[in-house]
């Protein structure tokens, strides 16, 4: 297996050899690695035992690592790794799964085969957002190594999804290409971007298990590649002029049951469905889907479609008499009362979420724009969005009486955004998809309030996604003996791998960023333009703070509005915390309760030192234009009273490093105005 792998340092030394003599040479070069599957907790545990030395030295102590770095959900490679290339969520890109049906083709897709797999650049939205690869103009900047999701890629090396990875057959098929293409390459461009990606780490876990000791010789290899990759980038002189980004596209967790989802449904639910299993149909290596689609949708009432640990579902709109649309969604009413025949009816919701094998079923009531989670018996709770000049706020409301199915309201960390007035329409439980996200990192679902949300996003989206309980595998048989799985959203599935290191950025620890936060990025590090519009992710803060460029997405309020999300929530947590001290604490439960209070707000007051100390660095530096400063005044003087109070030493540690001195004076003077 290890002599495979010097494949990819062949590949790599030909995009950075040769007799170059460049006019304008470019300043900066990129590289991002995707292995997937590679959860970041195990990463960083390998790293320091040094298991894998080279994450270690590139990374973790010279760049920037995200300590819970989270995916997006499904957690399933095709919407994922789609979301690591594009800086989107699956809502935005319109790949939902590898699996989904589309309602006005009629047609179920499975892009896990041969011929599904070169459906991906297609299926990817071409007007809501962009992969990276579209990002740069020229003709020979970008390379994709290894990657199906390649729309916009100069030069690409694709690796059929499908394929198991046999790296060893691998080498054999392709070498002589690699050579062929390293001789053709010398006297060319160098790429200004080559990302490659891993896939066969991904399927060694699925066979292991991502814990178990045999698979940390497969941490090994793939340290190895990211040493040898790097070393061609050393050894052509350019390496100080490289932004390496490392990313995964999700977790994994090991299971010990199988449940068949569509033996379930079609027990429960009563109703003609389309099932497509493609690991009986293709045992070995899977080749179409088509011949599964059925002819006429209308003799069937539901699609089904599963993965691992996640199932999508999609009804036919009942019609009086009988018939069947599926041109439109089934009412929120029609799902909750769906007719299954002899004038019988059923609630497709709680047919699914008492299920053993279901942990949770999320769908969208598309009447008033609300998303429902329904856990076990009457848990349930409702999650709304609305936009805002400075992006997308949440409420997760909990009726009184039910109990939460994502079990937020155990989280001190989370408890104070849980909105419990299940008739409260006054908005004044809105929080930003950052208070979320940092609040709920360490939950057992993080960042779900905004995931589940986008979940919705697309028109591929099912009428209700199904996460599965740990411990179940959804497909009735697995692909080759595996023992661990993903797909769903919890804690070890959705725990992903970010780092980014180069010229310009120091050994730093980030408490959490999605996947998506990749994309824009590295953009933002290579100082390519792009429209933050197109995105849901966003450049890291720590990144943006040391790298200040002509980025469009370094605006003002981009790098103002995280911090200012992250001292609020500060405040919320002292808030808490002394709450708790002047009650009391009367036994073992509540001195727990305080002490785990007292660690988040730990962790929170660190967090906001450090970011702090990078808002500053990012408006005292010398490239920054006078414009940044004007508009971080205006944007200071429009703040509440209690949040001007919340920033005001950060705001004063600006004004006072400023070299322009009125600017400084102007600052400060917003800290004094009678509006505030």
């Amino acid at each position: 297996m290890r002599g495979s792998l010097p494949v990819l340092a062949v590949l790599l030394a030909a995009l950075t050899l040769g007799p170059w003599a460049l006019a304008a040479e470019p300043q900066t070069y990129g590289c991002y690695f995707i292995l997937d599957g590679l959860r970041g907790d195990m990463a960083k545990k390998y790293a320091e035992q040094g298991v894998m030395p080279n994450l270690k030295k590139y990374f973790l102590d010279r760049g920037v690592w995200v300590d819970q770095a989270t995916s997006v959900f499904p957690s399933i490679t095709g919407a994922a790794v789609s979301s690591l290339v594009t800086g989107a969520f699956p809502g935005r890109h319109r790949l939902p799964s590898l699996y989904f049906f589309e309602r006005q083709e009629r047609k179920y897709y499975v892009l896990y085969t041969v011929k599904g797999s070169k459906l991906f650049n297609k299926m990817l939205d071409d007007k809501r957002t962009k992969t990276i690869f579209e990002h740069f103009p020229g003709k020979s900047d970008t390379w994709a190594i290894g990657l199906q999701v390649n729309r916009g890629a100069d030069s690409k090396i694709p690796i059929e999804w499908g394929m198991k990875y046999k790296p060893l057959v691998i080498r054999a098929k392709v070498g002589e290409f690699f050579r062929s293409l390293k001789r053709g390459l010398l006297g060319g461009d160098r790429a200004r971007l080559v990302v490659i990606y891993n896939g066969w780490f991904d399927h060694a876990q699925h066979g292991k298990g991502p814990e178990a000791e045999a698979l940390k010789q497969d941490y090994v290899l793939a340290d190895w590649q990211l040493g040898e990759a790097i070393k061609a980038y050393q050894e052509q002189g350019i390496f100080d002029r490289t932004y390496f980004v490392l990313a995964s596209d999700h977790g994994q967790l090991t299971f010990d049951k199988r449940v068949n989802i569509w033996d379930f449904i079609k027990g429960n639910y009563h109703l003609p469905v389309v099932e497509y299993d493609w690991v009986k149909i293709f045992p070995g290596l899977p080749l179409d889907w088509d011949t599964r689609n059925p002819k006429d949708y209308q003799d069937y009432a539901m699609v089904v479609t599963a993965g691992e640990a996640h199932a999508l579902l999609y009804f036919a709109k009942p019609l009086p008499g009988g018939g069947r649309d599926w041109d439109h969604r089934p009412s929120w009413d029609e799902l909750r009362h769906y007719p299954t025949g002899k004038g019988e009816y059923a609630d497709s919701i709680e047919v699914a979420r008492n299920q053993d094998a279901v942990d949770f079923v999320v769908g969208k009531r598309y009447e008033d724009g609300c998303v429902w989670v329904f856990g076990k018996g009457k848990a349930q709770a409702r999650i709304e969005r609305k936009e805002g000049p400075n992006g997308s706020s949440y409420r997760y409301t909990v009726a009184e009486g039910d109990t939460d199915p994502l079990k937020f309201m155990n989280e001190p960390r989370v408890r104070s955004l849980v909105n419990r007035n299940a008739g409260d329409t006054t908005g004044s439980m809105f929080f930003s998809d950052s208070e979320w996200q940092v609040a709920t990192c360490l939950t057992n679902y993080p960042d779900a309030v905004a995931q589940l949300f986008q979940a919705f996003d697309s028109d591929r989206a099912p009428d209700l996604f199904i996460s599965g309980a740990p411990g179940y595998y959804l497909i009735g048989t697995t692909w080759d003996g595996d023992i661990s799985r993903h797909g769903a959203l919890n804690k070890y599935e959705s725990h992903t791998t970010l780092a980014v290191s180069g010229p310009g950025l120091v050994k730093e620890s980030v408490l959490t960023a999605r996947s998506v936060d990749a994309v824009p990025t590295l953009l933002h590090c290579l100082q390519v333009p792009h429209d933050p519009g197109l995105m849901d992710g966003r450049v890291l803060p720590a990144v943006e703070a040391r790298l200040m460029g002509p980025n469009e997405s370094s605006s003002v309020k981009t790098r103002f509005s995280p911090f200012l999300d992250q001292v609020r929530r500060l405040a919320e947590l002292a808030a808490i915390q002394g709450g708790l001290q002047r009650i009391g604490v009367g036994g073992n439960n509540d001195v727990a309760r305080l002490l785990e209070v007292q660690k988040h707000y730990q962790e929170m007051a660190d967090l906001v030192t450090t970011q702090s100390a990078a808002l500053v660095r990012s408006f005292v530096g010398s490239s920054v234009p006078d414009s940044d400063i004007q508009d971080l005044i205006r944007l200071v003087r429009a703040l509440a009273p209690d949040d001007l109070e919340l920033v005001k030493p950060t705001i004063k540690e600006i004004a006072r490093a400023l070299r322009n001195k009125e600017l400084g004076a102007a600052l400060r003077a917003t800290l004094k105005s009678p509006g505030n």
